[in-house]
């Protein structure tokens, strides 16, 4: 199963499912810009292909239930299910989730609750 295919996969059928907030052009231009600055920083580039797909997979559903602000723990839970379908080293799991995280400065509350 190819992890990033299958993360652009959820990533559509998330935003069909919930309405399409952000616009799925949004998540390939963020994915685009992702991996540019990967490939400048010599970062991991599957890594963050995969986490700039699962950034927003939480965001359609936590507006339509009037909860924008908890999106990047909506993001966080489906993110965490999706990856157990994978065999990766939970490190990079970690990061995965990590950079998800640290993707909204709305939700900044989320990551000191832990």
């Amino acid at each position: 199963m190819n992890i990033v295919k299958e993360a652009r996969n959820l990533a559509i059928e998330m935003s069909k499912k919930y309405g399409k907030v952000p616009p799925f052009d949004h998540t390939e231009l963020v994915v685009n810009k992702g991996q540019e600055l990967a490939k400048k920083l010599n970062a991991d580039i599957k890594i963050v292909t995969v986490s700039c797909y699962l950034i927003d997979v939480g965001l359609s559903k936590a507006y339509q239930e009037g909860k924008i602000k908890e999106h990047v723990r909506f993001s966080c839970e489906i993110a965490k299910d999706f990856l157990k379908k994978f065999n990766l080293y939970e490190k990079d799991k970690e990061k995965i989730i990590n950079c998800i995280e640290a993707s909204s400065w709305r939700d900044k509350a989320y990551l000191h609750r832990k």
